[in-house]
């Protein structure tokens, strides 16, 4: 139940950012990512995954102009969210400020988890999966780019 709130927390932060008030914002995004990162054409092998990296760099990450006052898109949400939102469904959501953008690695793959070691901060996690996310890839010892969030007691991976 968690995992499907978390998922549904992704889907309206993602379809916050694609308000038009960021469109100027999410082009100048890009361009930095594209540089940061390299471009991605579409038949790309791993478009579609790149694409939702950016979104999450974007949400997450990208720190917006002076006229947003340098905050994050998620920040922005928060911000804006505080007259509409009730104090529980605003403290559902600061759940995602603690994020880890990182590189883990697989130690342990169980039926329904991963456990995995962060290799920046050399912390060992139990992640779980979102119900959109399979762990069905993923091989021990593979060392990959991840978005951590910790929501209601339990960790999971953003696409």
């Amino acid at each position: 139940m968690h995992a499907n709130h978390c998922q549904d927390i992704i889907k309206i932060l993602s379809e916050y950012s694609l308000k038009a008030e960021f469109k100027q914002e999410r082009q100048i995004a890009r361009e930095l990512y594209s540089i940061s990162t390299g471009k991605v054409n579409d038949d790309d092998p791993f478009f579609e995954q790149r694409m939702y990296s950016f979104q999450e760099f974007f949400i997450f990450e990208y720190r917006l102009s002076e006229g947003f006052s340098g905050s994050t898109v998620f920040e922005t949400f928060l911000y804006n969210g505080q007259s509409c939102f009730s104090l529980k469904e605003i403290a559902k959501y600061e759940q995602f400020r603690n994020f880890r953008h990182s590189l883990f690695q697989v130690e342990y793959h169980k039926d329904d988890s991963l456990i995995v070691k962060d290799l920046i901060s050399e912390r060992v996690d139990t992640v779980y999966p979102l119900p959109e996310y399979s762990f069905a890839g993923f091989d021990l010892k593979q060392i990959f780019d991840g978005r951590l969030i910790a929501y209601e007691g339990k960790n999971y991976f953003t696409k």
